[in-house]
Parts: C-alpha cells; structure tokens; sequence
C-alpha cells in the first residue's frame, strides 16, 4: 500500500459505475491489500448504498490500515515536528485552513498523536496534510 496522499475522487472521475462494479472492485483491491483503492471504493459503494455492511467492514478495516501507515511513516504517535520551510507554509496558511490548524499544533509542540485526537473524524485527512507536508519539506520531524 502506497502513503501518498490518496483524496477521494470526485464523481465526474467516478463515472456511471454500477454498485456491482464498485462493490467488485472494493472486493479486489481488499483481497489485494491495497488498502486506498478498497477505502476509495468502499466509500463510492456507501455513497450508492448506504446500508452496505460490508462496505462500511472495509472502510473502517482499511481507514484503520492507511492511518497505521501514516502514522509510522510520519515517525510514530510521540513524533513533533518543526516547521523547516516558513515561506512555503505562510503561502499554504493563506489557501488552505486545514494546513493553517496543523501548523498550530505543530508550533505547540503537539505530538502526532495530540493532533489526531484533536482532529477527531478528520484523522485520516489530517495524516494526509501532514505527509504531504513532511514529504514538500514544510514541515520536518522534530530530532
């Protein structure tokens, strides 16, 4: 499974799938671990029938897999970070909200794990803020 940030496509690029073939295709990539395409179409599949059991299985199983990877690539629940690139992170402040929250608790010596609880629901999308950040140089594991 690939930690590169992964948002969920929108539906124009969802086209006019069928639930079997979404359904079809969050069964093989779940059998195939690759844990972003099963959450991807495991959500288009919930978006097309709510009431999919199995669906809602393997979201919760693969957001779980995708938020673990995260987590260890981003150095583990105890990592701080610093911010290494303050002119990048002034520009990403101004267009996106998201990036200026993370950029707070990071300058407040948060943990990673202090900041995903405070993200609540929203700790998968606050994990790919924060490698997208890590991976651009913004922001730097605190040594």
């Amino acid at each position: 499974m690939e930690s590169s940030s992964s948002p969920m496509p929108d539906a124009a690029e969802w086209g006019a799938d069928s639930l079997m073939t979404w359904v079809a295709r969050m069964r093989d990539a779940f059998v195939a671990r690759d844990h972003e395409a099963a959450l991807v179409a495991a959500q288009r599949v919930l978006a097309l029938d709510s009431a999919s059991e199995e669906a809602r299985v393997i979201a919760a199983k693969c957001r779980g897999t995708v938020e673990e990877v995260l987590v260890a690539v981003l150095g583990g629940p105890n990592a701080t970070y610093e911010i290494a690139a303050k002119g990048v992170l002034a520009r990403a402040l101004e267009s996106d909200r998201r990036t200026g929250i993370l950029a707070v608790m990071i300058r407040s010596d948060f943990s990673l794990a202090e900041i995903l609880e405070a993200c609540g629901e929203l700790r998968l999308e606050a994990l790919r803020v924060m490698d997208e950040l890590v991976r651009n140089g913004t922001v730097a594991l605190r040594r």
